[in-house]
């Protein structure tokens, strides 16, 4: 009968038959995980579109069946603050001067974007240009933020973003979408990829291509439904540590 592990012992067979040896998870993790660092920065404005907090409690009243207010009239300055994605404090109308932001907002509040966005744009650009299974391309990287960062890449701006008002065209109705614009932005780019997976120099071509040709953020480059003209970026450095035993 095969003998039954200890809880402390990872169950890694031996050369010889019947016996456990224990394993050292963090050295076997660092023979198969390398880690890169990519710095990018904007080659074309870049739209957000948060889905606000209010927004989702008046669709869960409404499915839940709790009374729901009647729709107010649309207040632009609301509809510009709620579509920033930003990290901890959000500013309010307060910081606001003639439907702007004021100068030198930026530096006060951590505007952000998802870490998906990114991985996404570069998984797609993945499956298009190298033509690689979009999970397996998925399951090959991860990006790396620390916890306090809630999953979000922050944004290195020179000044804050801007109001941009554009006409939307859904299901046969037109909509007024007031949203944040950035000029110019940067960000920098963590990551851990399998190097049994994915090479750096593929993980390097697929965030290239994922700037140039897929972008981040609404009406991006290319999506289910956007073929815009924003959120393309480029790579500007690059840095990358393969495991011990590569």
């Amino acid at each position: 009968t095969r003998p039954v592990p200890k809880m402390d012992v990872n169950p890694v067979s031996s050369s010889r038959p019947g016996e456990w040896k224990k394993v050292d998870v963090v050295d076997w993790h660092e023979r198969s995980i390398g880690r890169a660092v990519l710095k990018v920065r904007s080659v074309m404005p870049m739209l957000q579109n948060n889905f606000p907090a209010r927004v989702r409690q008046e669709i869960l009243a409404k499915q839940t069946g709790k009374k729901v207010t009647k729709k107010e009239p649309k207040d632009i300055d609301r509809c510009f603050l709620e579509a920033m994605i930003l990290i901890g404090e959000r500013p309010t109308k307060a910081d606001l001067d003639g439907g702007q932001l004021k100068a030198g907002t930026h530096e006060r509040f951590r505007f952000a974007m998802p870490a998906v966005a990114f991985k996404d744009a570069a998984v797609e650009a993945a499956n298009k240009y190298d033509d690689a299974f979009k999970t397996d391309a998925r399951a090959s990287f991860w990006i790396i933020t620390p916890p306090e960062d809630q999953n979000m890449i922050p944004l290195e701006l020179d000044a804050p973003p801007y109001a941009r008002e554009d006409v939307a065209r859904q299901k046969g109705t037109i909509d007024i979408r007031i949203r944040p614009c950035f000029d110019a932005w940067r960000a920098t780019i963590n990551l851990e990829f399998s190097t049994r997976c994915v090479s750096f120099e593929s993980l390097y071509s697929w965030f290239r291509n994922a700037g140039r040709s897929m972008g981040i953020g609404d009406w991006r480059l290319f999506g289910k439904t956007s073929t815009g003209m924003f959120g393309g970026f480029e790579i500007v450095e690059a840095a990358y540590q393969l495991p011990k035993d590569a």
